[in-house]
């Protein structure tokens, strides 16, 4: 029989399973409003106000069931990194981490897993977080038409249902519970390039040294070839026989050096990294350690579950990172990802389904596109996906001293790996940066986290936009893609574009595939290069903006870019928009992203916009047509910093967050009168965009703030924002 508990806490009630014990806790707060909730047999019904959810709750042989009703015009969002429209509904979503290589559209599942939906039915928004690490499924309306079925494969559980009304309401709730977002170093918004892979160490600083004779450059990125033999910790000595002398070289030259590390340790009895990992391991079932293939071949992988293994991985850390100035750590194939062979895959499968094993094999062998769409409609088992993952009854040691199988905790591995990195890297960097390539809800305390090796086509650079929407609306804020597509040979036009449309992401890297094509900005025809360096140089005047979103992102828990639907909830249409974003509540953009297009259609939510490029002032709540090459639109009473200097449109008052030290500003701006009160900003010029001022004003505010005031109701060029 079911045991149920419910807890109340702000907006959201915890409900644990069968005395559940979590593997990831997290905080339940307790303050009003609290709602309010009733059980009836193995049915729950909880209120907030206006708001009502019951949820059908049935346990079956090892599996909780947990089951809701939605709305015939119910929207879906959120679910983190799924290769999807934004409105989830009529999809079958699977979370389990997986190594997804050369994904696409419907490609399921990927390579970070987050169970927190977010479900608006008549303007009013719920969430459901299900904190469990083990496979689940959630399936939106697809077998039931008028039910949302979320399936665990555990035999108890813990989660949260989170009250709006407000899409904005449900997400600072999910952050109060799960933790704000980690403040990255102020470099990490700038441009960084990468590669699979980058050397020798000549090279790389002649790489780094032409990419600044074009463009501003703040990090370059070292793949797994500068190992030695892929062994973690060290360095291919032929390849780089002096990393300390290069990477003093890259910092004169003022480029971040950023390493990848990846979870797998080499069985090599002269390998110092080896012997010592070997009592902090993962355990077969036989309690010796679990052997496993992965880039260097035969190696072990660390179990970051229990406290003793965090410490020593963050030992090493420290240690290498100290001994050779790194500036940040890049955690990849942390799923954790395996290199199983075709006999190997067969045993895993047993009796499972025979035909989706045969529909995987060419996939395994030639990396073909993963999963086609009609393979989404298939009955789901948690073996369809053990090809790539650890083995399932492997044990894991928590801090409590359980061994749990690897079955009931696999997607909390890179938690508590990015957990274990963030906490050495703090006691060295005033700001430390990691990116992840998995995740888990609550890693946005510790990394960033960016989508994996997508293809480089035209289908997937839209895709790209809707899934790093999707992942910022899911707790995940500092996110971006492999720019350019990190699989395949990308057109000239295409690696242009995608630079674009990443112009306002929080994580603006270049990245590669060893096979991909040249997507360096010194490699490329004139015509495309000076489309990448205007995208480029907008973003580094957009920069002081894009750090005032992260740390609002981090003290108030706010995303940075967010879809449309994020600030105008009541707008139906915005609920469709998937190729254009909002950067905070006041800049929306809409790049161009079919090939050969040199205008677009734009639809622009309901209020007052001004044209970033002509000065033109639109009234919102329609579509227009526009045929500049990066559509930028101000949203009515808005600022925003951007480079010495400060944007104005329309009037308010604003709280701006700026410099290395996060200092708060209020900048008060109402009938023709300015302040700036707290901490001075360091401003040059103010321009105020779409109205004129009297002389007498424009006096004033040059005596109060030292600053020249541009009054301008019409753009003509960029020009004007050159400070």
């Amino acid at each position: 029989m079911l045991k149920i508990k419910v807890e109340r806490g702000k907006r959201c009630i915890k409900i644990t399973i069968n005395e559940h014990k979590p593997v990831v806790e997290f905080n339940l707060i307790s303050e009003e409003p609290k709602p309010s909730f009733e059980i009836l047999g193995n049915e729950l019904l909880s209120s907030l106000g206006e708001q009502q959810v019951k949820i059908k709750i049935v346990e079956e042989k090892e599996k909780i069931i947990i089951t809701k009703k939605i709305g015939i015009k119910e929207i879906i969002l959120g679910f983190g990194e799924k290769a999807l429209p934004l409105n989830k509904r009529r999809s079958r979503l699977v979370f389990w981490n997986y190594d997804n290589y050369n994904y696409s559209w419907y490609s399921d599942p990927l390579y970070i897993s987050i169970p927190f939906g977010i479900f608006v039915n008549e303007n009013k928004a719920i969430g459901i977080f299900l904190n469990t690490p083990a496979f689940c499924i959630a399936d939106l309306g697809l077998k039931e038409y008028d039910e949302a079925v979320f399936e665990i494969h555990d035999n108890s559980l813990e989660f949260y249902i989170i009250f709006g009304p407000k899409i904005e309401d449900v997400l600072k709730t999910y952050f109060e519970i799960t933790g704000k977002p980690f403040l990255p170093p102020s470099w990490a918004l700038g441009y960084q390039i990468s590669r699979y892979s980058y050397f020798p160490q000549e090279y790389v600083i002649e790489i780094a040294k032409e990419f600044l004779k074009e463009i501003p450059l703040n990090a370059i990125y070292l793949d797994i070839d500068y190992m030695e033999d892929y062994k973690i910790f060290t360095w291919n000595e032929s390849r780089f026989p002096n990393p300390k002398e290069m990477i003093s070289k890259l910092h004169e030259l003022g480029v971040k050096v950023i390493t990848i590390i990846d979870p797998y340790i080499k069985i090599q009895k002269d390998y110092a990294i080896y012997e010592e990992a070997k009592e902090f391991s993962v355990l077969n079932k036989n309690k010796e350690a679990y052997t496993m293939k992965g880039w260097p071949g035969e190696c072990i992988i660390p179990d970051f579950f229990n406290k003793e293994t965090r410490e020593w991985w963050a030992k090493k850390i420290k240690e290498f990172v100290e001994e050779y100035s790194i500036d940040g750590i890049w955690l990849d194939m942390n799923e954790p990802s395996v290199f199983n062979d075709i006999k190997s895959i067969r045993e895993m499968f047993n009796d499972a389904d025979k035909e989706y094993l045969i529909s995987r094999l060419n996939e395994i062998v030639f990396f073909n596109k993963p999963l086609k769409p009609s393979i989404r409609m298939i009955n789901f088992k948690p073996e369809h996906f053990y090809d790539r993952s650890v083995d399932p009854n492997a044990l894991h040691r928590l801090d409590d001293g359980r061994l749990v199988e690897h079955r009931y905790v696999r997607n909390a591995y890179p938690y508590f790996q990015a957990k274990a990195t963030f906490e050495t890297l703090k006691s060295l960097l005033k700001r430390p940066f990691i990116l992840s390539r998995s995740g888990y809800p609550g890693i946005q305390k510790y990394a960033g986290v960016w989508t994996g090796d997508i293809s480089s086509t035209w289908e997937d650079l839209k895709l790209t936009i809707s899934m790093l929407l999707n992942l910022s609306i899911s707790g995940l804020t500092f996110c971006g893609s492999d720019i350019g597509g990190f699989v395949g040979r990308a057109d000239y036009e295409l690696i242009a574009r995608w630079h674009q449309a990443c112009a306002f992401m929080p994580l603006f890297r270049l990245h590669k595939d060893k096979g991909a094509s040249e997507a360096e900005i010194y490699n490329l025809p004139s015509k495309y290069k000076k489309i990448i360096k205007e995208a480029i140089e907008l973003r580094y005047k957009f920069l002081p903006y894009l750090w005032h979103l992260c740390i609002k992102a981090h003290l108030e828990g706010e995303p940075i870019i967010r879809p449309l639907c994020y600030d105008f909830q009541e707008e139906v249409e915005c609920f469709y928009i998937e190729d254009e974003y909002l950067v905070g509540p006041y800049l929306l953009f809409a790049p161009i992203i079919e090939k050969g297009k040199e205008e677009r259609e734009v639809y622009l939510p309901s209020d007052d916009w001004f044209d970033f490029w002509n000065g033109n002032i639109i009234q919102g709540g329609k579509y227009i047509k526009t045929n500049v090459s990066m559509p930028i639109f101000i949203r009515k009473n808005s600022a925003i910093p951007i480079k010495k200097g400060l944007l104005i449109f329309g009037e308010g008052e604003w709280d701006i967050y700026h410099g290395e030290d996060c200092k708060k500003t209020k900048i008060i701006f109402k009938n023709n009168i300015l302040k700036q009160l707290y901490a001075e900003m360091d401003i040059n010029e103010i321009i105020v965009l779409g109205r004129k001022l009297y002389s007498k004003d424009v006096k004033t505010l040059i005596n109060n703030l030292g600053t020249k005031i541009i009054i301008e109701n019409k753009i003509n060029n960029i020009e004007l924002f050159n400070f």
